[in-house]
C-alpha cells in the first residue's frame, strides 16, 4: 500500500538524524550549513521537553557537553530534528558510563530502533 505524502507526515513529521564526529569537528557548523542558518533559530530541547541553552555546542578545549538525547531543531528547517553524539574521544569505550564511547551510541541507536513509532526513530546517521 502506498502512502500519501500527507499519510507519511503524519506518521513521521521530521526526519531524525544522528550526527557523529570527534569534539571539534565541525558537526554543529554543518547543521547550520545544511538548514541555511547562521544558528540564531538553532533550539535544543532535553526529554522533557525543557529548553537548553544552546552554547553547550559551541567549540571549546573540553569535550562537547551536549546529550545525546536533546533534540537539536532549525526553524528555518523545521522538518529536521539532529541528535548530537557529542564527540567520540579515543579510550572512552574504557569506562562503562562515559558518554563519550561508541557504547553509549550503541545504546542510544539501538532504544531508537526498538521504538514503534517511526518519528522517534533515528532515520539516518551523519559521521563528520
Amino acid at each position: 500500500m502506498l502512502l500519501t505524502i500527507e499519510e507519511i507526515k503524519e506518521k513521521c513529521p521530521r526526519f531524525r538524524i544522528l550526527v557523529i564526529g570527534r569534539r571539534n569537528a565541525g558537526k554543529t557548523t554543518i547543521l547550520k550549513k545544511m538548514c541555511d542558518s547562521d544558528g540564531s533559530d538553532l533550539e535544543i530541547v532535553d526529554v522533557e521537553g525543557k529548553k537548553v541553552d544552546p552554547s553547550i555546542l559551541e567549540p571549546n578545549q573540553q569535550r562537547g557537553m551536549s546529550d545525546i538525547e536533546n533534540e537539536i531543531t532549525f526553524k528555518s528547517s523545521p522538518l529536521l530534528v539532529f541528535h548530537d553524539s557529542r564527540g567520540i574521544e579515543a579510550g572512552a569505550e574504557d569506562d562503562q558510563n562515559s558518554p563519550l564511547g561508541a557504547g553509549h551510541l550503541w545504546d542510544f541507536l539501538d532504544k531508537r530502533f526498538k521504538t514503534s513509532r517511526i518519528r522517534d526513530q533515528v532515520h539516518a546517521v551523519w559521521y563528520v
